[in-house]
């Protein structure tokens, strides 16, 4: 259900290969995925009912901070990931 819940760039056709390959059900496999993506698309039109006009603008005022801020937490995210699988190595004699 979790790949049917992200934004279109997510690769979603790998998931339905995978579950093909996982030999999970049709019936269960068109339940989740019909769950899921009315949730997302039930969501999305919830916000965007409610905060529609006040999200363009905040967007556009602050759109470039808040995009630059999360790549800055996403490489110190990968920064940390990186330093703890380089310490968690054994040394080689």
């Amino acid at each position: 259900m979790v790949p049917a819940l992200l934004p279109p760039p997510a690769p979603f056709k790998l998931f339905v290969i995978a579950a093909g390959l996982a030999n999970v059900k049709p019936l269960q496999f068109l339940v989740a995925i019909f769950v899921a993506r009315g949730l997302r698309y039930l969501a999305l039109g919830v916000l965007a009912v409610y905060y529609g006009d006040a999200a363009l603008g905040l967007m556009r005022t602050h759109g470039r901070g808040v995009a630059l801020g999360l790549v800055g937490l996403i490489v110190v995210g990968i920064g940390i990931w990186w330093f703890r699988s380089q310490r968690s190595r054994p040394l080689k004699p």
